[in-house]
């Protein structure tokens, strides 16, 4: 603890320097924010869709996207929680694909040493594609920051106990580990689903407000999501008109631009003798170590895919 006081002292300094820079920075922010919010009025919600969004260019991606989040945040904040709830950092990290959304509390801090949450909502989802989805994935978040700092009954990080369920179904979103009637209310993993004519509901039918960017994986995961279901099955017949409404407003997969493919040529050599093997460049005359043996190559492909940063 002591180490990472000291730590903390040395960097506190160094992060005051930069708040003039901050300020301004944040004033030039505030000053696209509003043309960010008056990019975001423009968008029409057809039947919980965003009519033609695939054809409409953003002004400032980073600007447009984070203005239309904190602005569902407020709406949701005001209409769901009498505009409680503190505000919070609002992002987007990419977990694994079964993983919409999570809260964290405390995670950052300022020069002031002021401490704020966390609500982070994952591209990857191949359900983060409509309102209805962006929204209760919020929503379901926003009862987590609601516990955290308004409700009697703390629980461990990720766990969904019985005063977030009832939290949840009070606002007409039903708690489910299967995501659909009839599933367990509480869990570590939770799911949940609309209840029709609820406040939630209600709520998204008014909404006006829709991200101007989607994840294109996302968008193609939903895509073979919706493939997937039978058309006919009763259970999933909701969700596939649901998916296939805003999935098939976008491009063909194939029409989609795809991330960089890179294709390298890897060599491996072997000793004959110690069955010993390395990989390095073409040509290389490489001998081993152990028995004096040259290495024999063997041209293998490997393809290399880059996604992301990685």
């Amino acid at each position: 603890m002591a180490q990472e006081k000291a730590v903390f002292n040395v960097l506190l300094p160094l992060f005051i320097r930069q708040i003039p820079l901050a300020v301004s920075m944040h004033q030039r922010l505030r000053e696209q924010h509003a043309q960010g919010f008056q990019f975001i009025n423009c968008f029409v919600r057809n039947n919980g869709y965003t009519s033609g969004m695939a054809t409409i260019v953003p002004l400032v991606p980073t600007v447009d996207q984070s203005a239309a989040l904190q602005a569902m945040y407020d709406h949701l904040n005001e209409e769901l929680f009498n505009s409680e709830l503190p505000n919070c950092v609002l992002n987007f990290s990419r977990e694994g694909s079964n993983v919409m959304g999570f809260f964290a509390a405390a995670r950052w801090i300022n020069a002031e040493k002021s401490l704020t949450d966390e609500i982070s909502l994952n591209p990857r989802s191949p359900v983060l594609v409509t309102v209805t989805d962006v929204v209760t994935t919020i929503v379901h978040e926003m009862c987590h920051l609601w516990q955290y700092h308004r409700g009697a009954m703390k629980s461990r990080p990720g766990y969904h106990n019985s005063e977030w369920a009832e939290k949840m179904e009070s606002l007409g979103l039903c708690p489910s580990a299967t995501g659909r009637p009839g599933g367990k209310t509480t869990g570590q993993k939770m799911s949940d689903y609309l209840v029709p004519g609820g406040k939630l509901a209600a709520v998204i039918e008014k909404m006006r407000i829709q991200l101007p960017w989607l994840a294109i994986e996302s968008i193609v995961a939903a895509r073979e999501r919706v493939s997937r279901q039978s058309s006919s099955a009763e259970d999933h017949e909701d969700d596939t008109r649901r998916l296939v409404a805003a999935v098939f407003e976008f491009p063909n997969k194939d029409e989609l631009p795809q991330p960089p493919r890179y294709d390298k040529t890897k060599v491996k050599y072997s000793c004959p003798n110690c069955n010993l093997n390395v990989w390095g460049k073409p040509d290389l005359a490489l001998i081993c170590g152990v028995c004096g043996a040259a290495y024999v190559s063997t041209v293998q492909s490997a393809k290399l895919f880059k996604e992301g940063n990685s």
